[in-house]
């Protein structure tokens, strides 16, 4: 079967990035999926200038901001590829962003999905993009803000800042922050992501497999 992807970007009032990140990504999928939450700002007035009669491109337009979640399963239920992907409207991804990510799935197969490197506009990656599983220490540690004294003890904290950490080159078990950019197959949904999050090791807030 030929791999499609169909990426799927939720917007609530992100005129000056919008329009940029559907630029990134429009001829790297072969479908692109808009949930708008009741903007009111001109980001979709903004994206449908730029894109005029462009067939790849959907809106879906809700008559009330239902949340980020609520958002992503509307777009997945609409979505036709037998990949997804979720990004984030602030976020520009690079010409050869979504091939890479295809060829890692298909490198490991036992992968249930995989994320891609957050840079800030300063080139650097972006704190907390890469997060260990929860324990009951970290949570203590994080609720109480003692995460903070990492610097006095490195040891104690050494996973509490693995963006300055480098970039492992096989699969391992990491919380994705549910923003930037997911992409997995439609396969996997419900037998490697869904169980992951009951499982604990996914964060809440994630979708729901396609219908």
């Amino acid at each position: 079967m030929p791999k499609s992807v169909s990426l799927i970007v939720v917007n609530y009032n992100s005129a000056g990035f919008l329009t940029g990140c559907i630029t990134s990504a429009i001829d790297q999928v072969e479908e692109l999926i808009v949930v708008d939450n009741a903007s009111s700002d001109v980001s979709l007035t903004q994206l449908e200038a730029r894109f005029p009669g462009e067939k790849k491109l959907k809106i879906i337009r809700n008559s009330r901001n239902l949340g980020f979640s609520a958002a992503c399963n509307i777009g997945l239920g609409q979505s036709t590829g037998n990949h997804v992907m979720f990004l984030n409207p602030d976020c520009v991804i690079e010409p050869d962003s979504v091939w890479r990510l295809l060829q890692t799935l298909e490198n490991f197969p036992d992968a249930g999905m995989v994320g891609g490197l957050l840079l800030g506009p300063d080139g650097k990656e972006q704190g907390g993009d890469r997060r260990a599983v929860p324990t009951p220490w970290r949570s203590f540690l994080r609720a109480f803000g003692l995460s903070r004294s990492s610097n006095r003890w490195p040891r104690l904290f050494f996973d509490f800042h693995l963006h300055m950490q480098p970039i492992p080159k096989h699969p391992i078990v990491r919380i994705r922050k549910p923003h930037g950019i997911v992409f997995t197959r439609i396969a996997d949904y419900t037998s490697k992501i869904l169980s992951g999050i009951a499982d604990g090791i996914l964060q809440a807030g994630h979708v729901q497999p396609r219908r």
